[in-house]
């Protein structure tokens, strides 16, 4: 099994895919920036300029973030639309053959689990304070993970394959913090799963990012730790099997940007993952509110 070949397209697509869109973004741009300009919001000078810290409920406590930082502060309610697509190394963390049959550590170490996972979601957010974003999101996934386990003591080779559609809903947040244009991040998300062919679980994930803000371009370094796992039953040529994964790697290095299409109103953000869990994330966004 080729680590990398996978990857390497996903990837070509994804480098295809930005370098249209950055050469579609500036005249985009421009033309909605000047029309929102030329609408007159109340809350905002040309260039946005916020004349006040805003008319919106949220977020709380706006009025104690210093004067000339209200241009800087997102308007407080967003809708984004990501696709996401990851492809992650597992281990095996359980076999049990014929229901009754442990099998010993040793073979553990005769498996070969690659998963593939490809993601659509939609997130509503807002701010509650200056500092901190809840949002609720549902996805919908999938792709597949294939195994390959050998061992003397097994008539023959198990190569399941797992089937990892699922729906998932849940909440989390964003904690920002900053100073000048260096800026930190810490993200956590808690999403309820339900897969048509397996019992429902839990997936949590925390994301640390470390970065710095230009007018309308944003850079960061991170790190993202995952907690997920899949499990299946089946039988493969008479044999029955019941198998259980996990991460081979619960954390991995991320590296992304958030480009600003239209001031205030609308970003396109790109993340990727490194590692034993390589991931690509494209992130529309849409914010509104004053």
């Amino acid at each position: 099994m080729n680590r990398w070949g996978a990857r390497s397209r996903s990837g070509g697509r994804y480098i295809k895919v930005l370098v249209l869109f950055f050469l579609l973004a500036a005249p985009v741009r421009g033309a909605l920036g000047q029309e929102n300009s030329a609408a007159g919001d109340p809350d905002f000078q040309i260039a946005g300029q916020r004349e006040n810290p805003g008319s919106s409920v949220f977020p709380l406590l706006k009025h104690l973030v210093p004067k000339d930082q209200w241009h800087r502060r997102p308007r407080p309610y967003g809708l984004s639309y990501t696709y996401h697509t990851q492809n992650q190394w597992m281990r095996l963390a359980k076999v049990v053959l014929w229901e009754s049959l442990d099998v010993p550590p040793t073979i553990l170490e005769n498996v070969i689990a690659n998963s593939i996972t490809y993601s659509h979601s939609i997130r509503a957010d807002f701010w509650l304070l200056p500092f901190l974003n809840l949002f609720a999101l549902a996805s919908y996934t999938t792709g597949s993970a294939n195994l390959y386990i050998t061992a003397d003591s097994l008539p023959q080779p198990l190569t399941p394959v797992f089937d990892v559609t699922a729906y998932s809903i849940g909440p989390g947040f964003t904690l920002a913090l900053g100073f000048d244009n260096i800026f930190f991040t810490a993200t956590g998300t808690y999403v309820f799963v339900f897969r048509p062919s397996s019992d429902s679980s839990q997936n949590s994930a925390i994301t640390l990012n470390l970065g710095y803000s230009f007018p309308v371009f944003t850079v960061w370094l991170g790190a993202m730790w995952q907690q997920t796992g899949r499990s299946q039953s089946g039988t493969i040529g008479g044999l029955r099997y019941d198998i259980e994964l996990e991460l081979e790697n619960p954390w991995n290095m991320t590296a992304g940007f958030r480009f600003i299409l239209v001031e205030q109103r609308l970003e396109l953000v790109y993340q990727q993952g490194f590692g034993d869990r390589s991931s690509s994330t494209m992130n529309l966004i849409w914010r509104y509110g004053q």
